[in-house]
C-alpha cells in the first residue's frame, strides 16, 4: 500500500514536472512572440515617422504653391477688365437685331441725370482724344472730385451704360466705352435724343 502511495506521488510530481516543462516551453514562445510584435511596432513607428516628414513636406510644397496661386490671381485681377455685362459683343448684334437694340440704348440714356450724361459724352470725347480715360481727367473736366466721379460712373455702370474700367497693377483706374457700343456710331444720335446741339459737346 505504502509503495502504491509512493508511485503515485512520483506519477503526480512527474505529472507537474511535464506540466512546468511545458509551460516554460510555452512561455518562451509567448516572449518570442512579444519580441517580434515589439520589434513589428519600432518598424512601424519608424515608417511612420518618415511618412509624417513627407507629408509635412508635400503640405508646405502645397501651401508654397497656394501662396503663388493667389499672388498669380490677385495680379490678374488687378489688371483684369471689369465689364459691363449687359453690353457684350453677343448683346449688341448687328443687322436685323440692331434696331432693338439701338432702341434699348436709347431708352436707357433717356434715363440719365444730365451730370451722368455729360461724364458719359466726356468719356467717349476724351477716349478719342487721350487713348485712356482716368477718373482724374473727368474731375479736372467738371471741377469735381475724384470720389465724385467716382459715384457717377458707378451710377452709370449700374444702369448698364456701356462703360468700361480697367484697374492697373498701380491700382489706377482706366475708363473705356465700350467697343460694341462704338460700332454703333450712336453718339450723334445721342444728343438728339438729350436735345443737345452737336457743337455745344465741348471735346476739349
Amino acid at each position: 500500500m505504502i509503495a502504491n502511495f509512493q508511485g503515485s506521488v512520483a506519477n503526480s510530481f512527474k505529472k507537474v514536472k511535464e506540466d512546468m516543462d511545458f509551460l516554460r516551453v510555452e512561455l518562451e514562445k509567448v516572449k518570442k512572440y512579444l519580441l517580434f510584435k515589439n520589434n513589428e511596432i519600432l518598424s512601424l513607428k519608424t515608417e511612420i515617422r518618415a511618412l509624417n516628414e513627407i507629408v509635412s513636406k508635400l503640405r508646405e510644397q502645397n501651401n508654397s504653391s497656394s501662396i503663388g496661386n493667389e499672388r498669380v490671381i490677385n495680379h490678374h485681377q488687378q489688371s483684369s477688365t471689369i465689364i459691363n455685362n449687359d453690353f457684350t459683343t453677343e448683346a449688341i448684334s448687328y443687322g436685323k437685331g440692331q434696331k432693338p437694340i439701338r432702341l434699348l440704348l436709347e431708352n436707357k440714356f433717356r434715363s440719365l441725370t444730365d451730370m451722368e450724361f455729360s461724364v458719359f459724352m466726356t468719356i467717349y470725347h476724351l477716349e478719342e482724344e487721350l487713348g485712356k480715360v482716368t477718373y482724374k481727367n473727368i474731375a479736372n473736366k467738371f471741377n469735381l472730385t475724384e470720389a465724385t466721379v467716382r459715384n457717377h460712373i458707378t451710377n452709370l455702370m449700374n444702369k448698364d451704360i456701356p462703360i468700361d474700367k480697367e484697374r492697373l497693377f498701380n491700382k489706377k483706374i482706366l475708363l473705356y466705352i465700350k467697343k460694341d457700343f462704338r460700332e454703333l456710331n450712336m453718339a450723334s444720335r445721342l444728343l438728339e435724343i438729350r436735345q443737345i446741339p452737336k457743337n455745344t459737346v465741348d471735346k476739349s
